[in-house]
């Protein structure tokens, strides 16, 4: 089973992940990636703490590359009407 790194890029930095996921495909790899963002998003709701600097996870093969990336717009969009919210500016802050 493949290795997925999720690095986290924020508006000033980038931190990767030296661990990884396990996952069998890329599409397990990006739920794993919705799960983390979104468990950072509520993270940050609940502490009311401004301003909401994360930018997307970037989910990475075991080679460096790039393979997908996850943004806040990808976890609220869900849960908000989109006619309410520019997700663009989404990942320059809420």
């Amino acid at each position: 089973m493949p290795t997925f790194y999720l690095n986290l890029r924020t508006t000033d930095d980038l931190i990767e992940d030296a661990e990884g996921y396990r996952c069998e495909h890329a599409e397990a790899a990006r739920e794993q990636a919705l799960v983390s963002l979104r468990d950072l998003v509520a993270e940050h709701l609940l502490s009311g703490q401004p301003p909401f600097d994360i930018e997307a996870i970037q989910v990475m093969a075991e080679d460096g590359s790039q393979i997908l990336e996850v943004t806040p717009c990808d976890v609220l969009r869900p849960i908000i009407d989109p006619c309410t919210i520019k997700c663009g500016s989404l990942s320059r802050g809420i």
